[in-house]
């Protein structure tokens, strides 16, 4: 069982409730639930838990959870190995965790429990981290395949971390390296309602359910 993840307090996310980005978090959520649906995959969602949103399985004692972060930029074109690891700093004078600063302390926080993080955005990623993806996704370990961008990665992401033991780094970063996913989630800023209303409407469609009925559906989740 999750038992980590249930008992741990959730870290501060800042900023989460700004509107348009939030709208747009809710509305990929619906959207990834229509898409596991029709793969007829069973899963309970967890908004704002940890995360923008956990997904687990729907067993009475799940345990893992795959942690997903929706973001968006209307500054950017694509995201960069640099841009998702820019670190901020806050007014107290610590620093705020990089995007990908977050998923690693997804893999540290939770150990066995979290097994897979995403990162989705509403803008593509450029050539070097479609070429990380590409391997991970292959099942082959970047490690193996490109030491030299392997260790790029690596040695950003240890300034972020600098109390954590060697040992104890390197074991979190081999999970991180192998089981994050960056990708354009399908969905742009400007059509992205349309999309996941038609999308959640064509769901019901032979459902016998009125279009009024439907949408009051969509309204509530």
């Amino acid at each position: 069982m999750m038992i980590k993840i249930l008992s741990t307090d959730l870290r501060e996310q800042a900023g989460s409730n700004s509107f348009n980005r939030f709208d747009y978090q809710v509305h990929w959520i619906v959207y990834h639930m229509i898409n596991e649906y029709k793969r007829n995959s069973e899963f309970y969602i967890f908004c704002e838990f940890h995360d923008d949103f956990i997904k687990t399985d729907m067993s009475d004692n799940p345990l893992y959870a795959e942690f997903f972060q929706v973001k968006t930029s209307e500054k950017y074109k694509e995201w960069t190995i640099n841009r998702l690891t820019q670190t901020t700093k806050k007014s107290s004078g610590k620093i705020k965790h990089s995007f990908l600063g977050f998923i690693f302390y997804n893999f540290w926080k939770f150990k066995k429990e979290c097994n897979k993080c995403h990162f989705v955005s509403n803008i593509k990623m450029d050539q070097d981290i479609r070429y990380w993806q590409s391997i991970i996704e292959d099942g082959r370990d970047l490690k193996d395949e490109d030491i030299e961008f392997y260790n790029k990665i690596k040695s950003i992401l240890k300034e972020e971390y600098p109390d954590l033991s060697e040992s104890e780094f390197n074991n979190v970063f081999d999970k991180f390296i192998q089981n994050t996913f960056i990708y354009y989630g399908e969905l742009t800023l400007e059509n992205y309602e349309k999309v996941v209303r038609g999308e959640f409407f064509e769901l019901l469609d032979n459902q016998e359910i009125f279009t009024s009925t439907s949408h009051k559906i969509l309204m509530d989740i």
